[in-house]
């Protein structure tokens, strides 16, 4: 087996992530000469597997797949929980979320949003109030997945937040996952922003505590990842993940929570807590001020059995 991914000498480490650029992402061409390759996240893949997987998912997100999450979407080897969602949030003239609802979308609309065609989307807009003046309207569009695999007594928790298209605002974003129940927290705790450039090559992040703590937030019932999302990225695909155990009967929620403004520190957007009655079923952020800057898109959640 060769692992034809090249990588350029460029590495750097700094405010707690890891910073590789690749030459490019994994694609069709990377089976030519080789039967298996290794992705960006070293996760061994047949071209057998990379055609099943293509049929359904991007290039970006197979490059960004553990190992365990390919075993449990191709052999059932585990749960998956996956959605498309449209996001539309209405804010007032000072950037302040005033409301904000969900559309699952099919993945017909999904593809089309992707390849940039139009699609009409229907909102409610009830709640606003009919004085509130000089209301934005915006609507962002992400693909949710959460894979939870078991071996032996621990459960690898996988969540991945793919950008269907570019958002406008490129900032802090938080993707994070929460547990009740007697699940016990086991650490392992791993992030990646995996982006495809204008350029066309691919840049890769990778938090985790070796790198250092400013990025990552980890309690008794949840941890959770803040990611500056990359300006020019023209692909983006988010993902973390850690370890349980004791986590029968347990419910696991995942979440990704958008910053919709730039006026947001890194400090900020790592305060908070966890919390059923937060952001996405997940994070309650310190101030109102800092929860009203995020667009509240739901969480996945599953009960284990």
């Amino acid at each position: 087996m060769k692992n034809i991914k090249k990588i350029l000498l460029t590495i750097s480490i700094f405010l707690g992530t890891m910073h590789i650029t690749n030459v490019k992402a994994l694609s069709i061409d990377d089976f030519e000469n080789n039967n298996e390759v290794k992705n960006s996240v070293s996760a061994s893949i047949t071209k057998d597997e990379y055609l099943k997987l293509r049929d359904n998912y991007s290039d970006l997100l197979i490059d960004t797949f553990a190992r365990d999450s390919i075993d449990s979407i191709l052999n059932d080897d585990g749960i998956v929980l996956d959605e498309y969602i449209a996001t539309t949030t209405y804010s007032d003239n000072r950037g302040n979320i005033i409301s904000s609802n969900d559309n699952i979308i099919s993945e017909e609309s999904a593809k089309a949003i992707s390849s940039k065609k139009e699609v009409n989307m229907i909102s409610n807009i009830s709640d606003i109030s009919p004085n509130e003046w000089n209301v934005k309207i915006s609507t962002t569009y992400k693909r949710l997945i959460m894979t939870i695999n078991k071996d032996s007594d621990l459960y690898n928790v996988r969540v991945y937040n793919e950008w269907l298209k570019m958002p406008t605002v490129k900032h802090y974003d938080v993707i994070a996952s929460r547990w009740e129940g007697n699940a016990i927290y086991r650490g392992g705790i791993e992030g990646v922003q995996n982006v495809k450039l204008k350029n066309g090559t691919t840049d890769f992040s990778m938090y985790n505590l070796e790198a250092g703590f400013d990025h990552i937030v980890h309690g008794n019932k949840g941890v959770g990842i803040t990611m500056n999302l990359y300006d020019d990225a023209t692909e983006i695909v988010n993902s973390m993940s850690y370890l349980l155990s004791n986590a029968s009967k347990s419910k696991i929620i995942g979440t990704y929570q958008h910053a919709t403004s730039n006026a947001i520190s890194l400090s900020q957007a790592t305060s908070y807590k966890f919390t059923s009655n937060g952001l996405g079923g997940c994070i309650w952020f310190n101030t109102s001020d800092v929860n009203n800057k995020y667009d509240r898109m739901k969480g996945v959640y599953y009960i284990l059995p």
